[in-house]
């Protein structure tokens, strides 16, 4: 039986309707009470259990990113990720200074990571596969390996919407290839970057965007 989602979406393919990302700066945004107001309920008593006003920003954007291209009415899946009744289908990730919301008419999972010095190895030993791992050891630039295996994990991962019960170790990225069959079904990366920030985009939709569009409040306050 086809749900009316998959319906939605199987139209959607039909008129090539491709896949969005929008990025925004929490610095160009302030805590006024008429933004926060202006959110859900939910979205409301998060930004109030948050202390550093950092974390009030990005839970603010995030929710006027939401609220702008998604709409009020958001559910939350078996496994944490949120969802849609209207059939779109949306992400968030955040990082540093920047929100990112990507969508589609088909599953999407995205991440944007500010790339720093780390242990490489040792961090990636938590969620990499051994191949995974093996390739991070052989590479010579493994800070650049690294946040590009990273990235297509976690907005591979997001993409699923397995969430944290799933083994994440269990699924080899390793190869980089821009398309990844797993369970029978297609996705597919595309990567940008946006300074030292690398963003990954997953989703099941063929037609990926070419560039990031940037958000400024005026567009979504």
């Amino acid at each position: 039986m086809i749900t009316k989602r998959k319906a939605d979406a199987l139209i959607a393919r039909a008129f090539l309707i491709m896949a969005e990302i929008f990025i925004t700066d929490i610095n160009d945004y302030s805590l006024k009470e008429k933004y926060i107001n202006s959110l859900p309920e939910y979205r409301i008593e998060k930004i109030k259990r948050l202390k550093k006003t950092k974390d009030k920003l990005l839970s603010l954007c995030a929710g006027l990113l939401v609220k702008n291209f998604v709409g009020d009415d958001i559910k939350v899946g078996e496994y944490g990720k949120p969802y849609s009744e209207s059939g779109k289908c949306f992400n968030l990730s955040h990082s540093g200074d920047y929100v990112i919301i990507a969508l589609s008419d088909f599953e999407i999972g995205c991440d944007i990571e500010f790339e720093k010095e780390l242990d490489f190895e040792r961090t990636g030993k938590i969620v990499f596969h051994e191949n995974e791992l093996k390739k991070l050891s052989e590479a010579d630039d493994k800070k650049e390996y690294f946040y590009e295996l990273w990235t297509r994990k976690e907005a591979f991962i997001k993409c699923i919407g397995k969430g944290f019960g799933f083994k994440v170790s269990s699924v080899d990225l390793s190869a980089l290839k821009n398309e990844f069959t797993y369970s029978g079904r297609t996705f597919f990366f595309k990567e940008y970057m946006l300074g030292s920030s690398k963003i990954m985009l997953c989703t099941e939709d063929k037609i990926l965007p070419e560039k990031i569009k940037i958000i400024k409040p005026e567009a979504i306050l």
